[in-house]
C-alpha cells in the first residue's frame, strides 16, 4: 500500500465522518419501521423492512471497510515517517532540483491543515444515549484518546489547540496547531482537556454547560477566523434549537460572543 499525503488522508477521514452522519438517520428510520411492524400484519411491510435492513447493513459494512482502509493508510504513513531519516538540512530533489521540505516545514504544513480542518469541519451530531465527549460530557477516564484527537493542551500558563500524534507510556505526544511555529511535546493526560467529538441532537442539560459555568473557548476574531488559544469565559446563554452556539462573556470583554459548542471546554480547577 503506497503512502498518501496528510491532506488526502484527512479528506478521507472527513468523508468517512460524513458517511457516519448519513447512516444515522437511516438507522433511526429503520428502528421506527421495526416498531411499526409490531402493530402491522401486512406481509408487504415485512418485505419492505427486510429490504431496508439489508440496505442499512450494506452501508454499515461499507463504512467498516472504509474505516479499515483509513486505518491501514494511517499506519503506513506512520511507519514511513518512523523510517524516514531526514535531517533539518534541505536536500536537493534530483528529479526537479527543488529543495525537499525539511521536517519542520512538513510539520508546519500539517499543523496548518489540522487547524483549518478543526475550524471548518462539520461536527458529528449524536443521538441518545449520548456518548463521552458529546457536548460537555467528559471523556471516559479509562479510555485513551485516539491519534489525531483534538485537545486543549497546557503550554506553560496557556491552553492551546493541539492534536495527539502519539503516546509515550501513559503520556501523550501532542503537537499544537499554531500556524507559525508548531511545537510538539510529551504531556501528561492531566494537562490535556479533550475537545468534543460530537454535539447533542437536542437541548440536553447533561450535555451542555449551564449558565454561569466557567469555561475555556477559542476566541472568534471574525466569522471564519479563530484563535488557536483558549481564553477563559463564562456561559451567559446555552445553545437552543434556533441558535446552536454558546453565548459567552470572555474575561475582560464587555461584549458577549457566539462560540460553537465544540470550541468550548470546561475550565480546569486551579
Amino acid at each position: 500500500m503506497t503512502e498518501i499525503d496528510d491532506e488526502t488522508l484527512f479528506g478521507m477521514i472527513q468523508k468517512l465522518s460524513n458517511g457516519v452522519t448519513d447512516v444515522e438517520p437511516l438507522v433511526t428510520e429503520l428502528m421506527a419501521e421495526f416498531d411499526a411492524l409490531s402493530y402491522s400484519r401486512n406481509p408487504q411491510h415485512a418485505t419492505t423492512l427486510n429490504a431496508n435492513y439489508a440496505f442499512v447493513l450494506q452501508k454499515i459494512d461499507q463504512l467498516i471497510k472504509s474505516s479499515q482502509d483509513v486505518i491501514n493508510l494511517a499506519d503506513k504513513n506512520l511507519e514511513n515517517e518512523q523510517n524516514n531519516n531526514e535531517t533539518d538540512i534541505p536536500q536537493t530533489n534530483q528529479n526537479n532540483d527543488q529543495p525537499k521540505p525539511t521536517p519542520l516545514q512538513k510539520l508546519m504544513q500539517k499543523s496548518r491543515y489540522m487547524f483549518e480542518y478543526f475550524i471548518s469541519r462539520t461536527i458529528l451530531v449524536s443521538q441518545l444515549p449520548y456518548p463521552p465527549l458529546c457536548g460537555s460530557i467528559p471523556a471516559d477516564p479509562n479510555q485513551k484518546l485516539d491519534i489525531c484527537d483534538f485537545v486543549a493542551a497546557k503550554f506553560e500558563n496557556d491552553y492551546v489547540l493541539s492534536y495527539i500524534i502519539g503516546y509515550e507510556g501513559d503520556d501523550y505526544i501532542i503537537c499544537d496547531a499554531d500556524n507559525d511555529e508548531p511545537q510538539c511535546k510529551t504531556i501528561s493526560p492531566k494537562q490535556v482537556i479533550p475537545l468534543p467529538k460530537s454535539v447533542p441532537d437536542r437541548n440536553f442539560s447533561h450535555a451542555e454547560y449551564s449558565n454561569g459555568t466557567k469555561v475555556l473557548a477559542l476566541w472568534p476574531n471574525d466569522e471564519d477566523d479563530w484563535t488557536s488559544l483558549f481564553y477563559p469565559a463564562v456561559v451567559s446563554a446555552t445553545p437552543t434549537s434556533k441558535d446552536p452556539n454558546y453565548t459567552l462573556m470572555f474575561d475582560g470583554s464587555e461584549v458577549p460572543m457566539q462560540v460553537k459548542q465544540h470550541f468550548v471546554v470546561h475550565a480546569p480547577s486551579k
